[in-house]
């Protein structure tokens, strides 16, 4: 992840990537939930409710245009929107948010409330960029009044159209990205070669009190929240990490090196992570797709499956995993469970692709 203004960040962010194929599991799936053709899925994000995925036919990555979908935990796949190749596609709680257009102000977005059905259209103001949904509305920012570094300010907005300043997360004018969940935010700087980045969050019920969970990082990336921790990765100059962060403040659980990854997601209090294609030394060299997990006590685990690195998300209290091959998604329980397909193909003979 490049250091990039946080106006223009959420266009910016196209990943490049060094794909491979393995072998997957097989299982007979549901009728309703099947992969057809040449189509290939991609998990992108989920809650304890739902799980978004992509669908969309060749390779796909985070970026990629595709056809949203929202499945809940025993549902049948819920077809959203279209959305054009590097739109973002957020969701907190039950609300998810989609922007339309992110290559020129304004800004337009879609958001659905998938709890009650509810869904609507607006332009965002010409000076705020979406970042991520929030309950009941999404979060976005704008220049900070007054500022002389380059500083932005949090806006949280409602679907009723009522408005609350959250702040300045980083008054010296830092890009930053941040992770929503159900009782606040995570943000973190992009990029800090001087390795003053950092990682704070603020809690809904605070607006404005942005509490400092690390410092001293180069890159930091934390996906995935819940109203307790945070899963992310961080590296400096010579070394990196996967952590578990409670979001109170106390001391965080770490690895002492991980194989390099953006994507770690939670499993209850543990995070997952999966090696992303090898980097450039003096990070570690590792398999890419290989899954790991660290757990509350500081145990890390290495599973021999593998899987998309970037198509790993928490969803359902679970994980969800995206095979190599882009076929198939699965829920673990844990890093030893037989995966379980909650979306896959059927071959006309009955067989599953490999």
């Amino acid at each position: 992840m490049r250091a990039i203004r946080p106006l223009a960040m959420a266009a910016a962010a196209v990943l490049a990537l060094s794909l491979s194929q393995v072998a997957e599991a097989s299982a007979t799936p549901d009728p309703h939930l099947t992969v057809h053709g040449h189509d290939r899925v991609l998990a992108i994000t989920g809650t304890p409710n739902y799980l978004v995925y992509l669908r969309g036919t060749g390779r796909l990555i985070p970026s990629s245009a595709g056809t949203v979908y929202v499945k809940t935990n025993a549902g049948k796949p819920r077809r959203i929107a279209h959305r054009a190749r590097g739109n973002p596609t957020w969701i907190d709680g039950s609300m998810l948010v989609i922007t339309t257009g992110t290559t020129r102000y304004p800004v337009r977005l879609r958001w659905w409330d998938l709890a009650n059905g509810q869904h609507g259209s607006l332009t965002l103001p010409g000076n705020e960029f979406p970042l991520a949904a929030a309950p009941n509305g999404w979060v976005s920012i704008r220049p900070a009044p007054g500022s002389t570094d380059g500083a932005s300010q949090l806006i949280r907005h409602s679907t009723t159209g009522t408005t609350t300043v959250l702040g300045v997360p980083f008054p010296d004018g830092a890009g930053f990205d941040l992770s929503t969940g159900p009782r606040g935010l995570v943000a973190w700087t992009n990029h800090d070669a001087s390795s003053t980045g950092r990682i704070v969050a603020m809690s809904w019920a605070r607006p404005d009190r942005f509490r400092t969970l690390i410092k001293g990082v180069d890159l930091a990336s934390c996906p995935s929240i819940s109203a307790r921790y945070a899963a992310c990765y961080l590296q400096r100059a010579t070394s990196t990490a996967v952590a578990l962060v409670p979001l109170d403040g106390h001391k965080p659980t770490r690895t002492r090196k991980a194989c390099p990854t953006d994507r770690p997601a939670l499993l209850g209090v543990s995070v997952a992570w999966i090696a992303r294609p090898t980097t450039p030394k003096p990070l570690p060299a590792c398999a890419a797709g290989h899954f790991h997990i660290l757990t509350r006590t500081g145990v890390t685990k290495t599973s021999r499956r593998t899987y998309e690195w970037y198509g790993l998300v928490s969803a359902f209290g679970r994980l969800v995993v995206t095979s190599r091959s882009e076929r198939s998604l699965a829920t673990l329980t844990s890093i030893g469970a037989r995966p379980v397909p909650v979306v896959a193909p059927r071959e006309p003979t009955g067989r599953e692709p490999t």
